[in-house]
């Protein structure tokens, strides 16, 4: 990363902006240390994380495919392992969703790919990319949450009893 003027960004070739030229901000070099480095970062952070996590789930999904088959599990044990691989396959897709863009997006930055398209739309990519980032951690524990059974039976009781009721219930159970 270097320390650059807001200005020298590629992006912001053509602006006018007259107290930018003091603003600085991190960027990524469009040189060979700085393709090297972001393409490192996206095979040693990015893809070879995935490539293993992949590679496990599915071990363990045929896995648990053959002693099914085989009747060496029951179909209650059965359900629920298909259900934990379906809750973490989940969870697979949600990493690559919400590390991978920005991966990627800094690894276009570093090799100019990027310095035809306008700020405004690297602006609102680079927003959109930062937010699937930064809210990525929101998403699990929900994911998690709603494979739960119990957890979705008490949403439902929850959410199907008639309003008044509700009330009536937090009430009751504050007081006592």
């Amino acid at each position: 990363m270097d320390s650059i003027s807001v200005l020298k960004i590629p992006e912001a070739r053509g602006m006018v902006c007259e107290n930018c030229a003091d603003k600085k901000l991190c960027g990524i070099p469009q040189n060979l240390l700085g393709q090297s480095s972001t393409t490192l970062y996206f095979v040693l952070a990015f893809l070879v994380p995935l490539t293993i996590i992949f590679a496990l789930y599915v071990k363990v999904a045929i896995f648990l495919h053959q002693r099914g088959k085989s009747g060496m599990m029951s179909q209650v044990v059965a359900k629920s392992k298909s259900n934990a691989i379906r809750m973490l396959t989940i969870t697979v897709f949600g990493y690559a969703l919400s590390l991978g863009p920005a991966v990627v997006l800094a690894m276009l930055r570093s090799y100019g790919t990027l310095n035809s398209k306008s700020f405004d739309c690297l602006l609102l990519v680079s927003w959109m990319v930062d937010f699937a980032t930064y809210t990525s951690s929101l998403a699990n524990p929900l994911i998690y949450a709603y494979n739960n059974r119990a957890f979705r039976q008490e949403i439902n009781r929850l959410f199907c009893k008639r309003e008044g009721q509700i009330f009536y219930n937090a009430r009751f159970t504050k007081s006592t």
